[in-house]
């Protein structure tokens, strides 16, 4: 007999998490599954408060016995990254997410899920409708926009909260707490298009590479993924060389926080050189492949002739090769390890977006550290870069990064409940990701924090799962915890 999810224990979280996941919540498109909650806060005659970016507070008073204790605030986002499979018909504006069962994981058909963070989400809706946890004065803080930005937390007000110890339920190894996170810096190379006229003999191709993982920038930047803009420009550089093809347009990657899974270019190829061409295809992939080892079993690139929405105006010779260029020399990965915190990346720099425009190139860039000088640094390189190819670099907004503190009350209380519970101690880290914590620390003066989660991987791609046995256990330490808070 075949597991259900309604066969899942503790029952309240997984109904929620079933019913958050069948309500679009892609970023900037929250409005349903904030009205969702505030249908539950006013069900259980819940306060609420929801500002002027659409970020959502609900108020519960403290049990018997915690009337007078600390106001403990538990933090998630509404939205989630909409990523899926090549081919795949889904409209993550409409479309509920399909779930599906596999083993000890929950994940979904061929599109991300979004349990980052609609588990932070479905625990807030689980102990919003408790009868019978104790605990104290709650908040929960339910904001918008994380997946671009942070912004609804950049929105937020130093009088929308009255708490000061923050349970941030956005991490995603069961064990592990969190108690600093990198800052965050987005920029942007713009490269004008110069076109030409098609040369005589020549056929439109287009060339593909794609089933590379991809997944989140911080978070699995330092795995070996391959990224496929560079994976698909380090060909076209190479093959230029032989082969006089022209480029009228390169594409690649959808999210700026997201290694590119897939990018593509539409070539004009003499008639003359295509099966050149096909043997270079064979010879690169190959290549990529012994490189990439186990980390991109899946890396392919195809060529298959074209006819849809061409222009017959091509990059000029100049033109394209900048735009090879400047991707080719383009820093992507791993910039520095911590040298406080092993197995830490302190600085990294993602090339997140290539996209052809009318009359430019638009690379998208994230950067992420954990030093607020080290980030700077990855951005006056690329700006560098920028100013030796003749192009134009934007520096796009930023974010604060998380300072540990190892001397929080929090996280102190936090190692004891969980050594109690399960007789061995918590993990704990930094991680290199944006968290909202780094902003509502600085906004909110004297905030308390701590993030952790249950376990999940694959976040922000198809590939996400969450593995099932790790829900209880997380569980109970919320619960636990918030009874030990007094």
């Amino acid at each position: 007999m075949s597991l259900s999810i309604n066969d899942l224990q503790p029952a309240e979280f997984w109904r929620h998490f079933q019913k958050i996941t069948s309500i679009p919540r892609g970023s900037g498109n929250e409005g349903a599954v904030r009205d969702y909650i505030i249908s539950i806060a006013k069900e259980h005659g819940l306060s609420f408060n929801v500002d002027g970016k659409g970020n959502l507070v609900v108020s519960k008073n403290g049990t018997a016995g915690y009337e007078h204790g600390p106001v403990v605030i538990l933090q998630g986002h509404l939205d989630m990254v909409c990523e899926k499979n090549k081919g795949i018909e889904h409209d993550f504006t409409k479309d509920p997410i399909k779930l599906k069962i596999e083993g000890d994981y929950l994940r979904a058909q061929d599109t991300s899920m979004g349990a980052d963070n609609g588990v932070g989400v479905a625990t807030s809706l689980a102990i919003m409708v408790s009868k019978d946890m104790p605990h104290p004065p709650l908040e929960f803080l339910f904001t918008v926009e994380e997946e671009v930005g942070l912004n609804g937390a950049k929105f937020l007000t130093s009088d929308f909260l009255k708490g000061r110890i923050m349970l941030n339920l956005d991490s995603e190894q069961e064990g592990d707490f969190f108690v600093g996170c990198a800052g965050g810096l987005d920029g942007e190379i713009r490269i004008n298009i110069d076109r030409e006229d098609v040369p005589a003999n020549m056929a439109p191709f287009l060339v593909k590479a794609s089933g590379m993982k991809g997944g989140h920038s911080g978070l699995e930047i330092d795995k070996g993924h391959a990224n496929a803009i560079k994976v698909l420009n380090r060909f076209l550089w190479n093959i230029i060389k032989d082969i006089d093809i022209k480029i009228e347009n390169f594409s690649g990657g959808s999210k700026r926080n997201a290694i590119a899974r897939e990018a593509e270019s539409l070539l004009w190829v003499p008639e003359d050189k295509v099966t050149v061409l096909e043997e270079k295809i064979e010879h690169w992939e190959k290549v990529f492949r012994k490189e990439f080892g186990k980390t991109e079993p899946d890396l392919v690139i195809k060529l298959s002739r074209h006819s849809e929405d061409i222009t017959k105006k091509v990059f000029s010779g100049k033109c394209a090769m900048t735009l090879m260029n400047v991707l080719y020399a383009m820093p992507h990965g791993v910039v520095t390890m911590s040298r406080d915190i092993p197995e830490l990346v302190e600085t990294s720099t993602n090339l997140g977006i290539v996209k052809t425009e009318r009359n430019e190139v638009i690379l998208t860039l994230n950067h992420r550290s954990s030093s607020g000088t080290a980030i700077l640094e990855v951005a006056e390189a690329i700006e560098s870069l920028a100013n030796l190819a003749g192009v134009k670099y934007v520096r796009g907004p930023g974010y604060p990064g998380w300072q540990p503190d190892l001397d929080s009350k929090i996280l102190n209380i936090s190692r004891e409940t969980y050594k109690k519970l399960f007789n061995k101690e918590a993990n704990i880290k930094a991680i290199h990701a944006g968290l909202e914590c780094g902003i509502i620390g600085e906004k909110f003066s004297g905030m308390d924090m701590i993030s952790f989660g249950p376990t999940m991987h694959g976040v922000h791609s198809p590939d996400e799962k969450l593995f099932i046995p790790s829900i209880e256990p997380f569980w109970k330490f919320v619960a636990e915890l918030l009874k030990n808070v007094k």
